[in-house]
């Protein structure tokens, strides 16, 4: 439940995965105004945990994914394909790259 001056946020957790060593290793630094310095995945890595999680079941984190994916075009395409293979969610990337087109 938000309250105002409230925000949200998802948390991941991770396992010794080659993408989830990777996940680590591309977080962001960001000092909140108010609650000081966090740590925030890359916008890939949130949109193929929110894929993982999902797996396809969710409309609503589907379309949370498509939201991503068109409020940041300069994904690394890259990237997504390789860690979505072995994720196994390759089907629900293309999916919502299909939906934003």
């Amino acid at each position: 439940v938000s309250q105002a001056g409230w925000g949200k946020i998802d948390v991941v957790l991770r396992d010794d995965s080659p993408w989830a060593r990777a996940a680590l290793d591309r977080r962001r630094r960001f000092v909140h105004p108010a609650y000081g310095p966090v740590w925030l995945s890359s916008p890939e890595d949130l949109l193929l945990a929110k894929l993982e999680w999902s797996e396809g079941a969710s409309e609503l984190q589907l379309r949370d994914c498509t939201k991503l994916v068109r409020a940041n075009p300069d994904l690394d395409g890259a990237y997504l394909d390789r860690h979505a293979a072995a994720l196994g969610v390759t089907d629900l990337l293309h999916r919502v790259r299909a939906d934003v087109a």
